[in-house]
């Protein structure tokens, strides 16, 4: 081999041992490795990029020894660490502001780092303090302890003082270490770049020889015990190991979606063991071979020095309790159970329904977060109360209780003063007059009489008799539903008839019809009957004996003309007709 191959090869391996042993301490290093989001187990490298690093040593410029050492040792990293990159003298010649930030410090991202020292030219000055002023400043507050890897060939150019301004900056209380590998650099040099590695309590390797840098990472390696403990997780499925993503976190106490990652990984066989350092982690486990990735996670997770913690992620799936009260008290509703979107966009995938009382354990539900629409259908009008994002997780039980309220429409009907079988339909009272009732349900009239259920409201009730040829009815108007309390109404077609038609020019035409009980003396209130049309052919209305008012309007022609008829008595067994000529 040619000696001068032979000792370029001598100065790439010093360089990259240097460099090895300062990254090993780092990452072992128990103030260094804790979190990347904080700062912690960080690591910052200052490249020397000035004109000198364009010299060569045995044929190849220093700058590619520096490039090819450092990518290759980028490619090793750990995922967990935290790294920054910082270069001078890389753009410009005779600037010694020519401080630049290709990488901010943040989660290792190869690809990102090893593009950015590829594209390094050395041109300019050695602006060092400047470079490790900016590096430190941007560490200032940040809790955990960075290491400040500083790769240069030379001295400070730009009459700054590096070794004086580190110093400052230990004394500020910025948490930083310093250590500094000098690369084919002369005694003179050496004593700058020495004296900054010992004012930022860090070390300063010297690549000239092998010899000596073994001897220094040896040192380096002694100093340097590794201080972690592991964690331990497992995923199981119904007492059966299962395949699950682990992603673990630095606990921050709250949800923080920029935070970074510390380790991650499959767990291979339902098992993985990670080597952590000391603190607090958020875990979370993933089953990422379910559509839905439902997910399991663990807070406040600490790590002890030589201790193994465990943690078991199960997706058995817990358990939803729905308890129904109506008015208090037990009661059952139909269940709708869907999977919690982010989205509107996402859709609803329905999971599972039922009624809340089928199954004494409840809904068995994987973990996740879900929306449950309960719906009473007890009552006629089907009130629905929507519970959302409820949390569930593995071998827990959740329990949630909804409650409804609603009175009872007791309606019977009589023909000849004897109970029969008619046709009732109930509709929400509209507000306003013009609009028409919302129907809420409809059904017969059973023997002796049917039950119907409402939520608390006001309600109009039309019973149609369909056993006589002309379909007469009875409207009941106001009814005011009230909870826990029964109402009855009783349609009585042993009475009389009302029939009103109405023309318009001569023809006929449906107008509006209002028929009220007129009151009987002062102390009686007048009680609406029928609120209706007359429809084209006229309507026949069986009323119980009494004073009726009847008022039409014609609601074809501006200003609504009125027809009013006073007074009108029915009597049993007689049918009364009017007729409002509007003509």
């Amino acid at each position: 081999m040619h000696p001068r191959s032979s000792r370029l090869q001598g100065y790439s391996s010093v360089l990259a041992v240097a460099l090895v042993v300062i990254l090993s301490a780092l990452i072992n290093d128990a103030n260094l490795c804790r979190a990347a989001d904080t700062g912690a187990g960080s690591l910052i490298f200052i490249l020397d990029a000035s004109g000198s690093m364009a010299a060569q040593v045995q044929g190849k410029a220093k700058i590619d020894v520096a490039k090819e050492v450092l990518s290759t040792l980028i490619k090793d990293l750990p995922t967990s660490a935290s790294v920054g990159l910082v270069a001078y003298g890389h753009r410009q010649k005779g600037d010694c502001n020519d401080v630049q930030e290709l990488s901010s410090l943040k989660p290792v991202n190869k690809e990102e780092l090893i593009n950015a020292i590829g594209g390094i030219h050395p041109k300019g000055m050695t602006p060092i303090t400047y470079s490790v002023q900016k590096v430190a400043e941007g560490l200032r507050g940040i809790e955990g302890e960075t290491a400040i890897i500083l790769v240069s060939d030379g001295e400070e150019t730009c009459k700054g003082d590096p070794c004086a301004l580190v110093r400052e900056l230990k004394l500020s209380g910025i948490k930083f270490v310093m250590h500094v590998i000098g690369f084919d650099v002369n005694e003179k040099q050496k004593a700058q770049l020495a004296c900054i590695a010992k004012a930022g309590g860090g070390t300063y390797f010297a690549a000239r020889n092998a010899a000596e840098f073994r001897l220094a990472a040896r040192k380096v390696v002694e100093k340097t015990e590794p201080s972690t403990g592991t964690l331990t997780v497992k995923a199981v499925s119904y007492a059966k190991p299962m395949r699950g993503y682990c992603d673990i976190y630095r606990d921050q106490g709250q949800e923080n979606a920029n935070r970074a990652k510390i380790a991650e990984g499959w767990l291979e066989g339902g098992t993985r063991t990670f080597p952590l350092l000391p603190g607090a982690y958020e875990v979370r486990v993933t089953d990422r071979e379910n559509p839905a990735k439902p997910g399991v996670s663990f807070q406040g997770v600490e790590i002890e020095s030589g201790k193994d913690t465990e943690k078991v992620a199960d997706f058995s799936g817990g358990s939803l309790m729905i308890k129904v009260l109506r008015n208090h008290a037990p009661s059952r509703a139909y269940c709708s159970i869907y999977r919690k979107v982010e989205t509107e966009d996402q859709g609803k995938e329905k999971i599972t329904e039922g009624w809340s009382d089928a199954d004494a354990t409840g809904f068995k539900l994987a973990p996740g977060r879900y929306d449950v629409v309960v719906e009473n259908r007890e009552d006629a009008n089907k009130p629905a109360v929507t519970l959302q994002g409820i949390a569930m997780e593995a071998g827990k039980t959740t329990e949630k209780v909804v409650e409804f309220s609603g009175g009872t429409l007791m309606v019977k009907a009589l023909r000849n003063k004897e109970p029969f079988r008619a046709y009732a339909m109930v509709y929400r009272a509209a507000v306003d007059e013009d609009k028409e009732a919302e129907k809420v349900t409809e059904g017969w009239v059973e023997l002796p009489g049917t039950a119907f259920n409402f939520t608390p409201g006001v309600y109009e009730l039309i019973v149609e008799n369909q056993e006589d040829p002309a379909k007469p009815t009875m409207n009941f108007q106001g009814l005011a539903i009230e909870e826990g309390k029964v109402l009855e109404k009783v349609a009585d077609f042993s009475g009389g008839a009302l029939r009103v038609s109405a023309l318009r020019n001569g023809k006929p035409f449906s107008a509006r019809l209002y028929v009220d009980n007129a009151a009987q003396g002062a102390d009686k209130k007048k009680e609406r009957v029928v609120n209706d049309y007359t429809g084209t052919d006229g309507r026949i209305y069986k009323l119980v004996p009494g004073v009726y008012n009847v008022t039409v309007v014609n609601t074809e022609d501006a200003g609504r003309p009125t027809l009013s008829f006073a007074a009108i008595t029915v009597e049993a067994g007689k049918t009364v007709e009017k007729v409002a000529d509007f003509s």
